[in-house]
């Protein structure tokens, strides 16, 4: 097929996708002609999938006054969502060293950002790190088959190191109302939840990482934890991202939002 058959056939796919992220772009708030520009910007597409903006409910697409932010890593959520909302004031967890220290780099001038070298948990304690080669996925938890077989690179522990668990009861105060919970805490997420009782009275939405298959020895999957943000802690379902998926096609997990109704 000659080049010329070939760009003819390529442009109407090509424009078929960008109409398509212009549609994502405004459903999730994005003026119209921003839409166009962000249409066409590799780095505005992935801030869209990273920052899980389309499945947050209407009202905290454009301004979330008090985000957390449990497991950040690096920074990557936080700073996807703030391309598309304005975060007014935000408190950042990360207890890995190497993780926080490009957090640091990215968020340390920020005013309203505040950073916290520590891991959320359900009690104040120290506890071993499991750090591994791909750093989003250290955990406070101890690696399952499922981890090792579907990431065999990513997941090899490279050391352990002793880091500072507190509760985000006892981190925020009781006048503050959170708009927007984000727990990725690789299998940890029941205890992050154990110990912000009080907050979570005081929460109106939470996306949390949802494993399909078990990845941590210990966590909590799909399904308890769904049973316990739902019957427990009395909040609603409300979306969930595409799945993550491993080479046979296989859903491994998902971020899914949780709203206080």
């Amino acid at each position: 097929m000659r080049l010329s058959s070939l760009i003819k056939h390529a442009l109407p796919s090509a424009a078929v996708k960008a109409l398509d992220w212009r549609k994502r772009f405004e459903a999730a708030g994005v003026p119209p002609a921003q839409s166009i520009a962000y249409s066409l910007s590799r780095a505005a597409r992935a801030d869209l999938s990273n920052s899980r903006i389309e499945q947050l409910p209407p009202e905290l697409r454009r301004r979330i006054p008090l985000a957390v932010d449990a497991g950040a890593n690096r920074g990557q959520w936080l700073s996807a969502l703030r391309r598309f909302a304005r975060i007014d004031r935000a408190e950042v967890f990360e207890p890995n060293p190497e993780a926080f220290n490009a957090l640091s780099a990215m968020f340390a001038t920020d005013e309203g950002i505040r950073l916290h070298e520590c891991a959320l948990g359900a009690a104040p304690a120290r506890m071993a790190l499991n750090v591994t080669a791909s750093s989003d996925l250290a955990s406070l938890l101890n690696p399952a088959h499922a981890l090792r077989a579907n990431y065999p690179g990513g997941s090899r522990i490279t050391g352990s190191l002793p880091v500072q668990v507190v509760r985000l009861d006892d981190v925020l105060g009781e006048d503050d109302h959170v708009d927007l919970l984000k727990i990725d805490v690789q299998g940890f997420e029941k205890n992050v939840l154990d110990g912000a009782r009080r907050t979570l009275a005081r929460t109106r939405a939470i996306i949390i990482e949802m494993n399909f298959v078990r990845h941590y020895e210990g966590e909590l999957s799909f399904g308890p934890l769904y049973d316990r943000l739902i019957d427990e802690l009395d909040f609603e379902f409300w979306d969930i991202s595409p799945p993550h998926r491993n080479t046979d096609g296989r859903a491994l997990w998902a971020d899914a939002v949780f709203v206080r109704v």
